[in-house]
Protein backbone atom coordinates (compact mmCIF):
# COMPACT_ATOMS: atom_id res chain seq x y z
CA UNK A 1 0.00 0.00 0.00
CA UNK A 2 1.07 3.56 -0.43
CA UNK A 3 1.02 6.25 1.55
CA UNK A 4 -2.53 7.15 0.54
CA UNK A 5 -3.91 3.73 1.14
CA UNK A 6 -2.25 3.59 4.80
CA UNK A 7 -3.90 6.57 5.98
CA UNK A 8 -6.96 5.51 4.98
CA UNK A 9 -6.89 2.32 6.55
CA UNK A 10 -5.76 4.11 9.80
CA UNK A 11 -8.72 6.24 9.16
CA UNK A 12 -10.63 3.21 9.09
CA UNK A 13 -9.56 1.95 11.97
CA UNK A 14 -9.67 4.70 14.54
CA UNK A 15 -13.54 4.71 13.45
CA UNK A 16 -14.14 1.06 14.65
CA UNK A 17 -12.48 2.31 18.03
CA UNK A 18 -14.82 5.00 17.91
CA UNK A 19 -17.92 2.27 17.10
CA UNK A 20 -16.53 0.14 19.73
CA UNK A 21 -15.92 2.52 22.58
CA UNK A 22 -19.97 3.48 22.27
CA UNK A 23 -21.12 -0.60 22.06
CA UNK A 24 -19.34 -0.89 25.38
CA UNK A 25 -21.03 1.55 27.22
CA UNK A 26 -24.11 -0.07 27.97
CA UNK A 27 -22.44 -3.41 28.34
CA UNK A 28 -19.73 -1.65 30.78
CA UNK A 29 -23.13 -0.64 32.86
CA UNK A 30 -24.24 -4.12 33.23
CA UNK A 31 -20.82 -4.94 34.30
CA UNK A 32 -21.09 -2.72 37.66
CA UNK A 33 -24.52 -3.62 37.91
CA UNK A 34 -23.67 -7.33 38.17
CA UNK A 35 -20.46 -6.43 40.19
CA UNK A 36 -22.82 -4.60 42.71
CA UNK A 37 -25.71 -7.52 42.93
CA UNK A 38 -22.76 -10.22 43.65
CA UNK A 39 -21.04 -7.89 46.08
CA UNK A 40 -24.45 -7.28 48.24
CA UNK A 41 -25.06 -11.24 48.22
CA UNK A 42 -21.67 -11.77 49.51
CA UNK A 43 -21.97 -9.25 51.75
CA UNK A 44 -25.47 -11.04 53.55
CA UNK A 45 -24.28 -14.28 52.72
CA UNK A 46 -20.61 -14.18 54.64
CA UNK A 47 -21.84 -12.38 57.47
CA UNK A 48 -25.02 -14.36 58.35
CA UNK A 49 -23.32 -17.58 57.63
CA UNK A 50 -20.20 -16.96 60.18
CA UNK A 51 -22.73 -16.25 62.22
CA UNK A 52 -24.93 -19.37 62.05
CA UNK A 53 -21.68 -21.34 61.89
CA UNK A 54 -20.20 -19.67 65.33
CA UNK A 55 -23.16 -20.11 67.48
CA UNK A 56 -20.41 -20.18 70.68
CA UNK A 57 -19.78 -16.39 69.50
CA UNK A 58 -22.50 -15.59 68.64
CA UNK A 59 -24.10 -16.29 71.65
CA UNK A 60 -21.08 -14.77 73.84
CA UNK A 61 -21.44 -11.67 72.36
CA UNK A 62 -24.95 -11.11 73.33
CA UNK A 63 -28.11 -9.18 71.23
CA UNK A 64 -26.58 -5.42 71.70
CA UNK A 65 -23.73 -6.33 69.98
CA UNK A 66 -25.77 -8.29 67.01
CA UNK A 67 -27.76 -5.34 66.68
CA UNK A 68 -24.90 -3.37 66.30
CA UNK A 69 -23.10 -5.67 64.21
CA UNK A 70 -26.34 -6.15 61.53
CA UNK A 71 -26.60 -2.07 61.66
CA UNK A 72 -22.49 -2.05 60.30
CA UNK A 73 -23.79 -4.79 57.95
CA UNK A 74 -26.89 -2.58 56.77
CA UNK A 75 -24.91 0.44 56.25
CA UNK A 76 -22.31 -1.18 54.49
CA UNK A 77 -25.24 -2.73 51.92
CA UNK A 78 -26.36 1.59 51.71
CA UNK A 79 -23.02 2.25 50.27
CA UNK A 80 -22.12 -1.06 48.18
CA UNK A 81 -22.92 0.10 45.03
CA UNK A 82 -21.05 3.46 45.09
CA UNK A 83 -18.16 1.33 46.10
CA UNK A 84 -18.49 -0.82 43.54
CA UNK A 85 -18.96 1.39 40.68
CA UNK A 86 -16.27 3.53 42.04
CA UNK A 87 -13.48 0.66 41.95
CA UNK A 88 -14.94 -0.75 38.82
CA UNK A 89 -14.58 2.41 36.81
CA UNK A 90 -10.99 3.23 37.89
CA UNK A 91 -9.46 -0.28 38.14
CA UNK A 92 -11.42 -2.50 35.68
CA UNK A 93 -13.14 -0.86 32.70
CA UNK A 94 -10.91 0.50 30.18
CA UNK A 95 -12.22 1.19 27.35
CA UNK A 96 -11.88 4.57 26.92
CA UNK A 97 -8.06 4.84 27.97
CA UNK A 98 -6.83 1.09 26.52
CA UNK A 99 -3.10 1.46 25.31
CA UNK A 100 -0.65 -0.91 23.65
CA UNK A 101 2.45 -1.76 24.88
CA UNK A 102 5.52 -1.90 22.25
CA UNK A 103 5.49 -5.26 22.93
CA UNK A 104 1.86 -5.99 22.37
CA UNK A 105 0.83 -7.76 19.29
CA UNK A 106 -2.46 -8.76 17.11
CA UNK A 107 -5.06 -11.27 18.15
CA UNK A 108 -3.45 -11.34 22.07
CA UNK A 109 -6.88 -12.34 23.14
CA UNK A 110 -6.42 -15.09 25.43
CA UNK A 111 -3.65 -13.24 27.39
CA UNK A 112 -5.93 -10.15 27.57
CA UNK A 113 -8.95 -12.63 28.32
CA UNK A 114 -6.56 -14.00 31.31
CA UNK A 115 -5.27 -10.28 32.47
CA UNK A 116 -8.31 -8.98 32.36
CA UNK A 117 -10.53 -11.83 34.18
CA UNK A 118 -7.53 -11.85 36.83
CA UNK A 119 -7.60 -8.41 37.64
CA UNK A 120 -11.60 -8.24 38.06
CA UNK A 121 -11.56 -11.24 40.36
CA UNK A 122 -8.61 -9.36 42.52
CA UNK A 123 -10.71 -6.05 42.35
CA UNK A 124 -13.84 -8.14 43.78
CA UNK A 125 -11.71 -9.73 46.52
CA UNK A 126 -10.37 -6.42 47.68
CA UNK A 127 -13.90 -4.85 48.44
CA UNK A 128 -14.42 -7.76 50.57
CA UNK A 129 -12.22 -6.10 53.00
CA UNK A 130 -15.39 -4.37 54.11
CA UNK A 131 -17.09 -7.63 55.08
CA UNK A 132 -13.97 -8.98 56.86
CA UNK A 133 -13.48 -5.53 58.75
CA UNK A 134 -16.84 -5.83 60.27
CA UNK A 135 -16.72 -9.94 61.00
CA UNK A 136 -12.85 -9.48 62.55
CA UNK A 137 -14.56 -6.47 64.79
CA UNK A 138 -16.81 -8.82 66.62
CA UNK A 139 -14.29 -11.73 66.75
CA UNK A 140 -15.79 -13.81 63.99
CA UNK A 141 -12.43 -14.08 62.53
CA UNK A 142 -9.10 -13.90 63.93
CA UNK A 143 -5.43 -13.40 62.85
CA UNK A 144 -4.28 -16.98 62.35
CA UNK A 145 -1.17 -18.82 61.11
CA UNK A 146 -0.77 -21.73 58.57
CA UNK A 147 -1.02 -24.32 61.42
CA UNK A 148 -3.98 -22.07 63.15
CA UNK A 149 -7.42 -24.51 63.65
CA UNK A 150 -8.81 -21.35 62.58
CA UNK A 151 -7.29 -21.32 59.03
CA UNK A 152 -10.61 -21.29 56.45
CA UNK A 153 -12.10 -19.17 53.87
CA UNK A 154 -11.02 -15.93 55.30
CA UNK A 155 -7.17 -14.89 54.04
CA UNK A 156 -5.36 -13.00 56.53
CA UNK A 157 -3.24 -9.90 56.11
CA UNK A 158 0.19 -12.44 56.42
CA UNK A 159 -1.51 -14.24 53.61
CA UNK A 160 -2.50 -11.86 51.25
CA UNK A 161 0.94 -10.25 51.27
CA UNK A 162 2.72 -13.72 50.67
CA UNK A 163 0.26 -13.79 47.49
CA UNK A 164 1.39 -10.08 46.42
CA UNK A 165 -1.78 -9.32 45.48
CA UNK A 166 -1.69 -5.52 47.57
CA UNK A 167 -3.96 -6.54 49.98
CA UNK A 168 -3.73 -5.77 53.78
CA UNK A 169 -6.63 -6.99 55.38
CA UNK A 170 -9.00 -10.05 55.62
CA UNK A 171 -10.45 -11.24 52.42
CA UNK A 172 -12.24 -14.23 50.63
CA UNK A 173 -11.83 -15.60 46.93
CA UNK A 174 -14.45 -13.89 44.86
CA UNK A 175 -15.96 -16.29 42.19
CA UNK A 176 -17.58 -14.58 39.41
CA UNK A 177 -21.09 -15.85 38.89
CA UNK A 178 -21.67 -16.57 35.38
CA UNK A 179 -24.09 -13.54 33.86
CA UNK A 180 -20.82 -11.72 35.25
CA UNK A 181 -18.64 -14.15 33.39
CA UNK A 182 -20.70 -13.68 30.22
CA UNK A 183 -20.78 -10.46 29.92
CA UNK A 184 -17.41 -9.68 31.04
CA UNK A 185 -16.49 -11.79 27.87
CA UNK A 186 -18.63 -9.71 26.00
CA UNK A 187 -16.51 -6.50 27.47
CA UNK A 188 -13.33 -8.49 26.69
CA UNK A 189 -14.03 -8.37 22.69
CA UNK A 190 -14.27 -5.50 22.56
CA UNK A 191 -11.55 -4.20 24.39
CA UNK A 192 -9.72 -6.96 21.46
CA UNK A 193 -11.09 -5.22 18.66
CA UNK A 194 -9.80 -2.06 20.25
CA UNK A 195 -6.98 -4.08 20.99
CA UNK A 196 -5.94 -5.07 17.44
CA UNK A 197 -7.14 -1.82 15.39
CA UNK A 198 -4.72 0.17 17.67
CA UNK A 199 -1.93 -2.31 16.64
CA UNK A 200 -2.78 -1.88 12.88
CA UNK A 201 -2.67 2.01 13.32
CA UNK A 202 0.78 1.32 14.42
CA UNK A 203 1.59 -0.96 12.12
CA UNK A 204 0.34 1.13 9.65
CA UNK A 205 2.14 4.36 10.88
CA UNK A 206 5.77 2.58 11.09
CA UNK A 207 5.06 1.73 7.28
CA UNK A 208 4.28 5.61 6.47
CA UNK A 209 7.10 6.43 8.47
CA UNK A 210 9.07 4.05 6.04
CA UNK A 211 7.69 5.24 3.17
CA UNK A 212 8.54 8.86 3.69
CA UNK A 213 12.19 8.13 4.62
CA UNK A 214 12.53 6.39 1.21
CA UNK A 215 10.79 9.13 -0.69
CA UNK A 216 13.45 11.61 0.96
CA UNK A 217 16.01 9.72 -0.16
CA UNK A 218 15.01 9.21 -3.38
CA UNK A 219 14.33 12.84 -3.28
CA UNK A 220 18.15 13.47 -2.78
Amino acid sequence: MDIRELKEEIAKENENIDKTKIALIPISIEIKSECCTLFKDLIIKKIEDRIKSKPEITKSIGIEKLKELKCEMNQLLETSDSIVNDVIDKNVLCHETYVILKTDYLNMHYDLKNKMNKKLENELQKLTVNIGKILYKYGYIKDYSYTSEDYDEWHSALRNRNYGNGINDFTIYVQLSKSLEQIFDKYINGICEIHNSLCKIRNYSEDIEKLEAEDLWNQA
